[in-house]
C-alpha cells in the first residue's frame, strides 16, 4: 500500500458545502507521476457517474461501487412502484421483501431522497448521501491509497453538485414548458 504524505497534505480540504478548489483533471495531472502505477489507474478509472470501472481488488473501490449499485437500485426500485401505482398492500409486502437484501442506510437514505418534492433538492440530499458513505471509508487511514480514492470520490461529488444551478434549471424548465405549450397550440 502506497503512502502519501506529501500528496494528501498538499491537497485542499474539501467540504460538501463549499464548491471544489480543484477539478478532477487538475488532481489526475498534479499527481500523476507521483502515485502507484495501481492507484493512478483507479483514479483514472473513477467516472462522473460516481463508479469505479475497475476495482483492482481494492477495499474502497469495492465497497464503492456496491453501494453505488445499491442505491442506485433502490432508487430503480421506488421509481417502479411509483409508476405501477400498486395497491398498499403490494408496495408494502414488494418494499419490505427487496429492502431484506440492502443495508438500513441504503434504504433510509434513498427513501429520504425520494419522498422529496424539489427534484434540486432530492438531488442535493442524493449527493449528500454518497458523500457521507465516502466519510465512513476513510476508516482510520491516513496518508495512503484510501484516503486519497476517498478524495477522489469526494472531488466528483463536488464536481457534479456544481452542475446544480437554480438559475439554469429555472431557465430550461421555462423554455421546455413554452416548447410544450406551443407543440399543443399547434395540434
Amino acid at each position: 500500500m502506497a503512502v502519501y504524505y506529501y500528496i494528501l497534505s498538499s491537497l485542499p480540504m474539501l467540504q460538501f458545502t463549499q464548491k471544489q478548489p480543484l477539478t478532477y483533471a487538475d488532481l489526475l495531472s498534479s499527481y500523476r507521476e507521483s502515485v502507484s502505477e495501481n492507484d493512478s489507474r483507479l483514479l483514472q478509472s473513477l467516472q462522473r457517474n460516481l463508479r469505479f470501472e475497475i476495482e483492482e481488488d481494492h477495499r474502497v473501490t469495492e465497497q464503492w461501487n456496491a453501494f453505488v449499485h445499491d442505491v442506485t437500485s433502490e432508487l430503480a426500485h421506488l421509481r417502479i412502484i411509483k409508476a405501477r401505482k400498486e395497491s398498499e398492500h403490494h408496495q408494502h409486502e414488494d418494499k419490505d421483501m427487496y429492502s431484506m437484501v440492502l443495508s438500513g442506510e441504503v434504504v433510509e437514505g434513498v427513501r429520504g431522497v425520494f419522498s422529496m418534492e424539489d427534484p434540486l433538492s432530492s438531488e442535493l440530499a442524493l449527493l449528500k448521501l454518497y458523500w457521507d458513505k465516502a466519510e465512513s471509508l476513510k476508516g482510520s487511514h491516513a496518508f495512503d491509497s484510501t484516503i486519497l480514492l476517498v478524495y477522489a470520490i469526494q472531488l466528483r461529488i463536488l464536481e457534479r453538485k456544481e452542475l446544480f444551478d437554480p438559475l439554469e434549471g429555472n431557465q430550461e424548465f421555462k423554455r421546455l414548458f413554452y416548447d410544450i405549450q406551443t407543440t399543443i397550440k399547434s395540434i
